[in-house]
């Protein structure tokens, strides 16, 4: 139960990082995707809601899979799926604070 507690906190944590740094007002964006040009290119803000749509699917989604997995596998299972999710999570985070960074 901690685990999936922790999965959760760990999606919310992704969403809610994305949201602060969208930053709709400013015209040329974040830097958020790489271009063919060797180095990162100024993108719009619609870019970082891909990180919203990975917060959900690995936030929620994970979740909902895990407690799925641990019905039909058990707990075993169940608590290496949660702990592959929340490094997942933790990797999206990492790219996104690196993004941001260069912003």
């Amino acid at each position: 139960m901690l685990w999936l507690l922790l999965l959760i906190f760990m999606g919310v944590a992704l969403i809610v990082v994305t949201a602060v740094n969208l930053a709709p007002g400013v015209a040329d964006g974040v830097i958020v995707r790489y271009s063919d040009n060797g180095g990162y290119a100024k993108g719009g803000w619609g870019y970082m809601l891909g990180f919203i749509a990975m917060g959900l699917v690995l936030g929620v989604g994970h979740a909902l899979l895990a407690v799925r997995i641990y019905e039909k596998r058990g707990g075993s299972v169940a608590v290496m799926f949660i702990v592959t999710s929340i490094f997942l999570i933790l990797l999206v985070l990492l790219m996104l604070l690196r993004l941001v960074g260069e912003g």
